[in-house]
């Protein structure tokens, strides 16, 4: 079994060399946001990138008279496609779970199959939300944990949770509170110190980032014409990451 690591652990760009990504998520557009810039440095270095979804998000809208779940779905189906085509995802899955449905399944039916994914892809690097689910979504909190348990009892990889160090959230304040996101509530807000691995995006990464974003529209592009596009850019400049500790869903 993997032994969870310190509470701060540095882990190396060195890593992403030539590594096999698996990321594990709950909706699309949660792995754009969050490993766009890692999985491009895996991919781009002779590596390789593959991702797993619980739900396609349909209902991620604030109109369900234009985008019911039954049109919705499917759409974002679409924009997942396109967007993880730009970064290389070599392939990709999607659970069908109902969105916002994920505490509703059992452990002991999901956890299997995502130990399988990871015994047979068998990744350098594994990575999706930390315990706190990033926003705090349930979906994305019981993805955190199944995600968890799968690679403590397979033991492969390195396990990375994706957070937001707190001085890009005090940085980007300003735009996180205009779209809805208190920086001081924000979850997964970590301390500086606590990460162990900041992917800091240049120019040609981030303009592909933002090509991945705008893939994924019927959940960007709104945030974009409240932040503009500048400040937005800035905001998904930076990747931040830690490591599991041992009271990560210890029980």
């Amino acid at each position: 079994m993997k032994k969870a690591g310190p509470t701060v652990l540095a882990v190396s760009d060195d890593l992403l060399r030539g590594a096999t990504v698996l990321g594990v998520w709950a909706h699309p557009d949660d792995e754009a946001y969050l490993s766009t810039g890692l999985m491009l440095r895996a991919v781009r270095s002779g590596g390789s990138a593959f991702s797993l979804h619980a739900s396609l998000g349909e209902l991620g809208t604030q109109d369900p008279q234009t985008w019911p779940p039954e049109r919705l779905g499917p759409h974002r189906r679409e924009e997942l496609a396109q967007a993880l085509e730009l970064v290389g995802v070599q392939e990709h899955r999607v659970l069908g779970i109902p969105d916002g449905g994920c505490r509703d399944v059992s452990d002991a039916d999901i956890v299997p199959v995502i130990a399988a994914e990871i015994e047979r892809r068998r990744p350098d690097v594994l990575v999706t939300f930390g315990p706190d689910g990033m926003t705090g979504h349930d979906d994305h909190r019981v993805v955190s944990r199944w995600v968890t348990l799968a690679w403590r009892e397979r033991g492969i990889g390195h396990l990375l949770y994706a957070g937001m160090v707190r001085s890009h959230a005090t940085a980007h304040a300003d735009l996180m509170t205009r779209v809805g996101l208190d920086p001081d509530e924000l979850p997964g807000v970590i301390e500086d110190e606590q990460a162990s691995l900041v992917v800091t995006l240049d120019e040609e990464e981030l303009q592909v980032k933002r090509a991945v974003l705008r893939a994924h529209a019927s959940q960007t592009e709104a945030l974009v014409d409240i932040a503009g596009e500048a400040a937005y850019r800035a905001w998904v400049s930076a990747e931040m990451f830690r490591v599991p500790v041992s009271e990560d869903h210890a029980g």
